[in-house]
């Protein structure tokens, strides 16, 4: 009986065990920032809080803005993908794609796949950046 308890008590704890440390895993890899250059090349991977937070609520306010009152912008003919950022985070669950075009200084989000709390369905929006926005999001490495 003993033997019986004890064989109980460790399946309970591996389980427990790689259950907890699966959430772990899992809610740390959906905090992210993620920057691909124009050919694809992943060069920026962070998981910095304040990063991340920044450019959520930058590109979460522009993207709600410009797309709330109906002034998305049309991508000018000829613009140049820069930069294709990938932003996820667990709280609250949201996740983006954000295209950036360095010729023309326009930004666009990209929201196919996107999740904003329970929304999935979120139109894509395209505006002007600032000289600010230029200089961030124009230079991803900067964040290694």
């Amino acid at each position: 009986m003993k033997k019986l308890i004890f064989l109980i008590l460790v399946v309970v704890g591996v389980v427990g065990y790689f259950h907890y440390t699966s959430a772990q895993d899992k809610a740390q890899r959906k905090n992210f920032v993620k920057a691909y250059d124009e050919n694809g090349q992943m060069v920026l991977n962070t998981q910095n809080k304040d990063l991340i937070k920044y450019m959520s609520d930058d590109f979460g306010d522009k993207a709600g803005y410009v797309g709330g009152n109906n002034k998305s912008a049309k991508l000018p003919s000829g613009s140049k993908l820069s930069y294709t950022y990938e932003l996820s985070q667990t709280h609250p669950n949201a996740s983006m794609k954000v295209k950036v075009y360095s010729n023309t200084g326009y930004i666009t989000a990209d929201n196919k796949g996107s999740k904003v709390f329970l929304v999935n369905k979120l139109p894509n929006v395209t505006w002007k950046m600032s000289e600010k926005e230029m200089s961030i999001y124009n230079n991803p490495t900067r964040y290694k």
